[in-house]
């Protein structure tokens, strides 16, 4: 097999890894095209009675992220904290793990009361304490595909009773699910849940194809 032969495979396995290394993203919202309205309906998500607001930036003293577009209060003017879960089933395949990214902040009225609010990603669940004056804040949680499916829940709790709210409460903004291969990270702690291990970005498996492949043509050009 000539060099170039050689150079232009390991070429294209480069062009393989960074390629299989993109995310697919699997749901994406950031309320900017739905009507601002009083305990709202949203049509991909279960809201119980409901209680959200959808609310426009620099309306009810709510500063969305970014001070732009829409954001969700999730005590809404039902006086009930918020369950809301997705209507779609999300399938965690095994091989894959599936990065939850949202932007949370404070109620941004009561300043010093704390509000709390549970998401969970399929099995995963985490808890968010957030003081009124919290600014906002991007949050992701990983899980690492199992062969289970599950559904995304925000359950914002009352304040005080967690049954029973106050019109004020956490607001979120541009929530997102990405599929990742294994390929781009790993994994370590208990139940697969971890921080991203650092690995070569695509670009640097590329130039590192790209590199050997230039070797090994330097490499068979020298033995001619």
């Amino acid at each position: 097999m000539t060099a170039a032969r050689h150079f232009i495979r390991i070429w294209a396995l480069g062009a393989v890894l960074v390629g299989n290394s993109f995310a697919v993203t699997l749901y994406e919202q950031n309320f900017d095209g739905l009507t601002p309205a009083l305990n709202a309906a949203l049509s991909e998500w279960f809201i119980y009675r409901p209680a959200i607001d959808i609310v426009a930036d620099n309306t009810l003293d709510i500063r969305c992220q970014n001070n732009t577009g829409n954001c969700v209060d999730l005590d809404g003017t039902y006086m009930q904290g918020t369950h809301m879960w997705s209507q779609q089933t999300y399938q965690f395949q095994e091989g894959f793990r599936y990065v939850l990214s949202f932007w949370l902040s404070g109620n941004q009225r009561d300043l010093t009361a704390t509000d709390t609010l549970f998401v969970r990603l399929g099995s995963l669940v985490q808890e968010f304490n957030l003081l009124g004056s919290a600014a906002w804040q991007n949050y992701t949680m990983e899980l690492l595909g199992d062969g289970s499916s599950g559904k995304i829940l925000f359950d914002q709790r009352g304040n005080p009773n967690p049954y029973v709210g106050d019109n004020i409460g956490i607001v979120l903004d541009n929530l997102r699910l990405d599929e990742f291969s294994l390929l781009e990270s790993d994994f370590s702690g208990p139940g697969g849940l971890g921080d991203v291990t650092a690995n070569p970005e695509p670009g640097t498996i590329f130039l590192l194809a790209s590199g050997l492949g230039a070797l090994l043509w330097r490499r068979r050009a020298r033995s001619y």
